[in-house]
């Protein structure tokens, strides 16, 4: 039969073929049924049918293929729910963070935007300015991010099945949501930055 992978998910793809029930060296073998509906609906004939080869052959752990599969896969699709759950967090971590930082350095350069608008900066510009502060930011973080997952990749190949643990797709995709995000979070105080009152920055410096 075909090459592939038989006995677990993560072993390399083996040569394989079957054997007549009768010449099977093992002391137990699968029996795998073809339905056209509801595969669990033909085990009591499957079990009879068994009964009529051989009644001492016991028939057990009857269950159709995608439970089979989802049995293999659910300390997999486990790991895989909770890395979702804990990115869903780190990421709105990072979106709170991202926000208070910007609007930190926004805060910190108050008297040199107050400046520039007293100078007749417009507040488009001075929204280009923040923005572009995030920018670097937000650029700076996926940059360390990606060597630190790089790092931390080695020890997740086994854990990871159709992708690499360093594919280049997967490293391009998540930074291009995390620069979206920072995007997002960086609005609000680029325009509480660009609506600052100039002699109040000047008074408060």
């Amino acid at each position: 039969v075909e090459t592939g992978k038989y006995r677990q998910l993560w072993e390399q793809p083996q040569p394989a073929f079957y054997l007549p029930f009768d010449a099977a060296p093992a002391s137990f073998a699968s029996i795998i049924v073809h339905a056209g509906g509801d595969p669990l609906e033909l085990a009591p004939a499957v079990r009879d049918l068994a009964r009529e080869v051989d009644r001492r052959v016991p028939l057990f752990d009857l269950k159709s293929l995608d439970a089979h599969v989802s049995s293999a896969l659910w300390i997999y699709r486990m790991s895989a729910t909770l890395a979702s759950t804990l990115g869903a967090i780190a990421l709105l971590l990072a979106i709170a963070g991202l926000y208070g930082l910007v609007s930190y350095r926004a805060a910190q350069r108050g008297h040199e935007l107050g400046l520039r608008i007293a100078l007749g900066a417009e507040a488009r510009s001075l929204l280009a300015l923040v923005l572009g502060l995030g920018l670097r930011l937000g650029l700076a973080g996926v940059a360390v991010g990606s060597l630190l997952a790089l790092g931390a990749s080695f020890g997740l190949g086994s854990l990871l099945f159709g992708v690499g643990p360093r594919d280049p797709a997967t490293f391009v995709a998540v930074g291009a949501i995390l620069v979206t995000v920072m995007l997002a979070a960086a609005p609000r105080p680029a325009l509480r930055a660009a609506r600052t009152d100039p002699a109040t920055s000047l008074r408060a410096d």
